[in-house]
């Protein structure tokens, strides 16, 4: 069912999109795989904005769709991401240097931190 939702939304169909997402997350997928495929499916549409093939529409159509499908799946994400840290892992750390991150990426991060909470 990933392979349809990342479909829907290449193809820029945001009902479906937002609804197969939901599906997803009402029949026990994995909110991380599901984050996954959404990921994949901005790669897709960078590489296409990248040839030419897609324009500044797409690629606000494609941030909505990831936005509207990340509200459905933020609930789930903390208990999966519980499940799946127990390998260890951590995205800050005190004192840490990053060279040659963009500024919104680190406040992305440092956001993302503060909402899902520190993993020990």
């Amino acid at each position: 069912m990933s392979k349809e939702l990342i479909d829907a939304m290449v193809a820029r169909k945001q009902i479906e999109a937002v609804s197969l997402a939901g599906d997803l997350i009402e029949n026990g997928e994995d909110s991380l795989k599901t984050f996954a495929a959404c990921r994949e499916v901005m790669e897709v549409v960078g590489k296409r904005f990248e040839k030419g093939e897609f324009f500044l529409l797409e690629l606000i159509m494609a941030g909505e769709m990831l936005k509207q499908i990340s509200e459905l799946i933020k609930p789930m994400l903390k208990e999966d991401a519980v499940i799946e840290r127990a390998g260890g892992g951590f995205i800050l750390t005190n004192g840490c240097i990053i060279d040659h991150a963009k500024p919104e990426n680190v406040r992305a991060m440092i956001e993302a931190g503060k909402e899902f909470g520190v993993y020990r």
